[in-house]
Protein backbone atom coordinates (compact mmCIF):
# COMPACT_ATOMS: atom_id res chain seq x y z
CA UNK A 1 0.00 0.00 0.00
CA UNK A 2 1.22 3.17 -0.59
CA UNK A 3 1.73 4.89 2.51
CA UNK A 4 2.03 9.13 1.59
CA UNK A 5 -0.90 9.35 -1.40
CA UNK A 6 -1.08 12.79 -2.32
CA UNK A 7 -5.41 13.52 -3.93
CA UNK A 8 -5.78 16.18 -6.63
CA UNK A 9 -6.25 18.18 -4.12
CA UNK A 10 -3.08 18.18 -2.90
CA UNK A 11 -3.88 16.37 0.49
CA UNK A 12 -1.84 14.02 2.19
CA UNK A 13 -3.97 10.41 3.04
CA UNK A 14 -2.07 8.29 5.81
CA UNK A 15 -3.78 5.51 6.21
CA UNK A 16 -4.85 3.78 9.51
CA UNK A 17 -4.76 0.35 9.52
CA UNK A 18 -5.65 -0.43 13.03
CA UNK A 19 -9.04 -1.52 12.00
CA UNK A 20 -8.40 -3.07 9.06
CA UNK A 21 -9.63 -6.12 7.65
CA UNK A 22 -7.90 -8.82 5.25
CA UNK A 23 -9.88 -11.23 3.18
CA UNK A 24 -8.08 -13.47 0.58
CA UNK A 25 -10.73 -13.64 -2.33
CA UNK A 26 -10.68 -16.42 -5.03
CA UNK A 27 -14.06 -14.81 -6.91
CA UNK A 28 -15.09 -11.87 -7.41
CA UNK A 29 -17.87 -10.29 -9.31
CA UNK A 30 -19.57 -7.39 -10.28
CA UNK A 31 -22.76 -4.86 -9.70
CA UNK A 32 -23.99 -1.66 -11.23
CA UNK A 33 -27.16 0.55 -10.56
CA UNK A 34 -27.32 3.93 -12.42
CA UNK A 35 -25.55 5.91 -9.47
CA UNK A 36 -22.85 3.49 -8.21
CA UNK A 37 -20.36 0.34 -9.76
CA UNK A 38 -20.20 -2.30 -6.85
CA UNK A 39 -17.32 -5.15 -6.52
CA UNK A 40 -17.77 -8.01 -4.77
CA UNK A 41 -15.21 -10.12 -3.51
CA UNK A 42 -16.11 -13.69 -1.97
CA UNK A 43 -14.54 -16.96 -1.67
CA UNK A 44 -15.87 -20.54 -4.15
CA UNK A 45 -18.07 -22.74 -1.70
CA UNK A 46 -19.84 -25.54 -2.69
CA UNK A 47 -18.94 -26.71 -6.44
CA UNK A 48 -20.50 -28.81 -8.70
CA UNK A 49 -19.36 -29.64 -12.69
CA UNK A 50 -21.81 -26.76 -13.72
CA UNK A 51 -22.55 -24.58 -10.89
CA UNK A 52 -20.34 -22.57 -7.95
CA UNK A 53 -21.42 -21.18 -4.59
CA UNK A 54 -19.78 -17.76 -4.25
CA UNK A 55 -19.79 -17.00 -0.92
CA UNK A 56 -19.20 -13.09 -0.37
CA UNK A 57 -17.33 -11.91 1.87
CA UNK A 58 -17.18 -8.19 0.94
CA UNK A 59 -19.00 -5.74 -1.28
CA UNK A 60 -17.69 -2.04 -2.09
CA UNK A 61 -19.48 0.34 -3.86
CA UNK A 62 -17.50 3.17 -5.76
CA UNK A 63 -18.54 6.24 -7.67
CA UNK A 64 -18.00 5.82 -11.31
CA UNK A 65 -15.21 8.06 -11.11
CA UNK A 66 -13.65 6.15 -7.88
CA UNK A 67 -14.05 3.39 -10.30
CA UNK A 68 -11.94 4.90 -13.14
CA UNK A 69 -9.12 6.22 -10.65
CA UNK A 70 -9.27 2.16 -9.25
CA UNK A 71 -8.77 0.88 -12.76
CA UNK A 72 -5.70 3.42 -13.34
CA UNK A 73 -4.58 2.16 -9.74
CA UNK A 74 -4.40 -1.43 -10.07
CA UNK A 75 -2.65 -1.55 -14.55
CA UNK A 76 -0.03 0.76 -12.38
CA UNK A 77 0.22 -2.16 -10.12
CA UNK A 78 -0.45 -5.29 -11.96
CA UNK A 79 2.60 -3.63 -14.78
CA UNK A 80 5.21 -2.74 -11.41
CA UNK A 81 4.28 -6.67 -10.62
CA UNK A 82 4.60 -8.07 -13.89
CA UNK A 83 7.98 -5.88 -13.87
CA UNK A 84 9.13 -7.84 -10.90
CA UNK A 85 7.85 -11.20 -10.96
CA UNK A 86 7.15 -12.27 -15.06
CA UNK A 87 4.28 -12.59 -17.14
CA UNK A 88 0.95 -14.15 -15.42
CA UNK A 89 -0.43 -17.39 -15.88
CA UNK A 90 -3.12 -17.86 -18.54
CA UNK A 91 -5.27 -19.71 -16.12
CA UNK A 92 -7.22 -17.12 -14.52
CA UNK A 93 -8.12 -15.43 -17.67
CA UNK A 94 -11.38 -13.87 -18.02
CA UNK A 95 -14.04 -14.33 -20.95
CA UNK A 96 -15.19 -11.12 -21.67
CA UNK A 97 -17.60 -12.27 -23.86
CA UNK A 98 -19.50 -13.78 -21.46
CA UNK A 99 -19.60 -10.17 -18.51
CA UNK A 100 -20.56 -8.64 -22.01
CA UNK A 101 -23.29 -10.53 -22.55
CA UNK A 102 -24.38 -10.56 -18.63
CA UNK A 103 -24.75 -6.76 -19.01
CA UNK A 104 -26.72 -6.46 -22.43
CA UNK A 105 -29.12 -9.21 -20.99
CA UNK A 106 -29.26 -6.90 -17.66
CA UNK A 107 -30.07 -3.89 -20.23
CA UNK A 108 -33.05 -5.61 -21.94
CA UNK A 109 -34.42 -6.86 -17.98
CA UNK A 110 -33.93 -2.86 -16.93
CA UNK A 111 -35.59 -1.39 -20.09
CA UNK A 112 -39.02 -4.00 -19.55
CA UNK A 113 -39.27 -3.23 -16.03
CA UNK A 114 -39.11 0.59 -17.02
CA UNK A 115 -41.81 -0.27 -19.14
CA UNK A 116 -44.26 -1.50 -17.00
Amino acid sequence: MTSKAKLSSGQTVTWNEQDQVVYYSNLMGISMTPFDIGILFGQIGKATETDIEGLVLAKILLSPEQVQNLIKLLALSLEKYVEGNGQLRNGGALDESIFIKALEENKVVRAEEAEK
